[in-house]
């Protein structure tokens, strides 16, 4: 798998050379590095360039947000989560990361109300899609510091916990 990260880093690293001011390319080259789990860091700074060459690729809002989960910095997580859902629209995935966000910082009620607009926003999201979902943005970043980590994990499992008190508050 790690070959294939490489192989698609090095086809985006000739596109940016490419098209060294196109921001669209640096927003792609974050994704698999953040995906890849290989550097939260360089993931982030990829971000935050691809947003200052084009400002209105607002999914650059949403990948920052999840790299400061990632760093443990879950207010700005929320910030940059928030930031995403106002200019793109309600979107399910922004919702259920920001209420792992509030609910690693000790705020289990906006955690709750955020999974309850999670899930009225996607009645199939399900607990077990949202650990899928957990797995595959969080838990598979090599550089999550141990700390961190540990309260994701105890904040996904106590969200996981609530889907069924969110369910019957979206019903």
């Amino acid at each position: 798998m790690a070959g294939k990260f490489e192989k698609a880093l090095d086809e985006i690293d000739e596109l940016i050379r490419l098209n060294p001011e196109d921001g669209f390319y640096y927003f792609v080259k974050g994704t698999v590095i953040y995906h890849s789990g290989s550097s939260i860091r360089d993931a982030l700074s990829m971000f935050e360039y691809s947003l200052r060459l084009k400002p209105n690729l607002v999914e650059n809002h949403l990948f920052m947000g999840y790299c400061k989960m990632c760093e443990g910095k879950f207010y700005d997580a929320v910030a940059e989560l928030n930031s995403f859902i106002e200019q793109k629209g309600n979107e399910p995935n922004s919702y259920l990361m920001a209420a792992l966000c509030f609910m690693a910082a000790g705020d289990k009620t906006k955690a709750q109300e955020l999974l309850e607009k999670a899930v009225a926003l996607a009645p199939a999201l399900t607990a077990q899609t949202a650990q899928q979902q957990f797995s595959d943005l969080v838990f598979n970043q090599i550089e999550l510091h141990e700390k961190i980590k540990i309260a994701l994990k105890a904040a996904a499992s106590e969200i996981i916990g609530l889907f069924g008190v969110a369910v019957k508050g979206v019903n």
